[in-house]
């Protein structure tokens, strides 16, 4: 049977002359003749509104290009491929699926549309996730290319029986407003009662030999209705498994044979789940800070019983940054029935001892470039097969996919002080027109981060957005001291944001009776480094901070055309000697 998404008709006969219009119709089409395979026609389709497939076969069906065709769909909803309702027995093969979240570039998205993400449309923002997993069984997403999605390739809530095999995943998350992943089990869901066990011979999930790169958050997480945003990127992992909430017993999961490249924070974390076996998995990143590999926790677990039942971990290998965990295993190891061998890492503190071990030497031929076969000479079995790194090698260039790593680095600094540059309304000179907060904030010890030390913006609440946005009185009352804020929304700054700004605090005071020498703390401190997008006042109590490291790299703010007014003090810090004849654009 034959579908063309644009030019089809659902009254027409099905034939490659004569095709289809819509998927499900098509589907449903099929399962009524017993036909085994739905052939989309070549072409670049954009696809406007979600696909929702509820068809329940009782025979598998492929959805595939055309014989020796190509297609490409590019989306631009929140759940695009929705299976739900049932849908059972379907898989899609060979398909480029283009999400389009890299329209909007990082810098744009932070002055425009973190303080109101509903005013950041699909249409500038890309598509959500492309394949959402509902109530479905026997679902396969087998040898596609999925790539700029902003929050996942892939949710899993209550699917059973679920296969993601053979993909090339990349670009997930790196534009998402509330922490996106590259494939996730979705907490809150996915269990089934004892009187419905899985089929013994079947996996709840199985996520089979993919390779998977780029995949990082780059934008602070936030749920407004939280009472607080801690700019802290803690999310973005390439694979996320979370707990079903009846810490399921009759049901085994595997995690085998994956690529997994150049991410930021973990590459493999799970949360309880039974029966899980994690094999033969590569894990390759240069990534200094936050970046471990295979990583556990039974944070917010409820349940009863060993957290990770009869846990298998074997033939994986680790490359990530010397100062990092390779493995942070030891709820999983420490559970009833597990077992592990084999595992090896090139660097780092594994976690506990013995699970895996130390080589000291990269793993990979050249992961920087994509080769991620093992080293020869190098214990054997470890990672994926060479046939499995080939067919991904090969889908790769059919599809003309860069394996490489993108480089972003995060500078929180400037993140941090964009944000609070671009706070709609607050300091624009015009009264009364301010969304969100009503002001800049009063800059103190973090209430939520009391015990790392870090510090925290608290900001006065337009009461209208309260309300739009589920904000109850209860997320804003303080502890630790800090109750003098209640009612005021907390902002929890970057780590490196309250080291920087606690050592200008204390070292550049200002001279309110004009002798010379500085007196009183600053109301406000503004780094150099920023973007804003909206007429900036800044208030006489301010110190704006400029650091030249040498001639040409110095701190810059970049209003494109908007008013900014430096009242208040201004800190030229050099980092070296200038020459005296240097122009700096500040």
């Amino acid at each position: 049977m034959y579908v063309d998404l644009e030019n089809g008709n659902d009254n027409n006969l099905g034939t490659s002359t004569s095709p289809l219009l819509t998927l499900p119709y098509a589907l449903e089409t099929a399962v009524a003749n017993n036909i085994p395979n739905i052939y989309i026609k070549s072409g670049v389709y954009d696809i406007p509104n979600p696909v929702n497939i509820t068809t329940n076969s009782p025979h598998p069906i492929v959805v595939s290009p055309e014989p020796s065709g190509n297609v490409k769909l590019t989306f631009n909803s929140n759940r695009n491929l929705r299976f739900y309702g049932g849908a059972k027995n379907i898989e899609i093969k060979g398909f480029e699926l283009d999400g389009k979240s890299n329209m909007t570039d990082h810098w744009t998205i932070l002055t425009n549309y973190v303080w109101q993400p509903e005013l950041f449309p699909f249409s500038l923002s890309g598509a959500a996730i492309a394949f959402q997993i509902e109530d479905a069984e026997d679902i396969k997403i087998t040898d596609n290319v999925i790539h700029d999605f902003y929050q996942k390739s892939v949710n899993i809530e209550d699917g059973r029986y679920v296969t993601i095999k053979g993909n090339i995943i990349y670009n997930i998350a790196l534009t998402s407003l509330s922490g996106g992943h590259g494939i996730m089990r979705q907490q809150g869901s996915g269990s089934f009662p004892a009187s419905d066990p899985d089929d013994p011979t079947k996996y709840r999930w199985d996520i089979d030999g993919n390779l998977m790169f780029n995949i990082h958050q780059r934008i602070y997480s936030w749920v407004p209705a939280k009472g607080y945003l801690n700019m802290t990127l803690d999310e973005g992992k390439p694979i996320l498994i979370n707990e079903t909430p009846d810490h399921d017993l009759n049901m085994k999961a595997r995690i085998q044979n994956n690529i997994i490249a150049y991410f930021k924070i973990d590459g493999i974390r799970i949360k309880p789940t039974n029966n899980l076996e994690v094999s033969n998995n590569s894990l390759y990143t240069t990534e200094p800070i936050g970046a471990d590999g295979i990583t556990d926790t039974t944070n917010g677990f409820s349940g009863t019983g060993t957290p990770f039942l009869n846990f298998k971990c074997f033939n994986n290998s680790v490359d990530i940054d010397p100062n990092r965990q390779p493995y942070e295993l030891a709820e999983s190891i420490g559970s009833t029935g597990s077992t592990y061998e084999n595992n090896y890492s090139a660097f780092g503190t594994i976690a506990p001892i013995g699970v895996a071990s130390n080589l000291n030497t990269s793993l990979f031929v050249d992961a920087p470039n994509g080769n991620f076969n093992i080293v020869p000479g190098l214990p054997a079995n470890i990672g994926p097969d060479t046939a499995i790194i080939s067919d991904l090698t090969a889908r790769a260039s059919a599809f003309n996919v860069t394996i490489a790593d993108n480089n972003w680095v995060n500078n929180h600094l400037k993140n941090a002080q964009t944000l609070f540059d671009n706070i709609p309304g607050v300091e624009d000179g015009i009264a009364n027109n301010e969304p969100v907060f009503l002001d800049a904030g009063i800059y103190d010890a973090s209430d939520l981060e009391f015990n790392q030390g870090r510090k925290s913006y608290y900001f006065t609440v337009n009461t209208t957005w309260n309300a739009d946005k589920g904000v109850t009185n209860a997320v804003l009352n303080h502890g630790n001291g800090l109750d003098i804020y209640d009612g005021k929304y907390e902002i929890v700054t970057p780590e490196v944001y309250s080291e920087w700004y606690d050592d200008i605090k204390a070292n550049h005071l200002r001279d309110t009776n004009n002798d010379g020498t500085g007196d009183t703390p600053y109301n406000v401190i503004r780094y150099g480094e920023s973007i804003i997008r909206q007429n900036k006042v800044l208030n006489d109590n301010s110190l704006h901070v400029i650091e030249i490291d040498n001639a040409t790299e110095y701190t810059h703010t970049d209003a494109n055309g908007y008013a900014v007014t430096l009242d208040g003090d201004i800190l030229i810090d050099f980092k070296y000697t200038p020459n005296g004849d240097e122009v700096f654009d500040l």
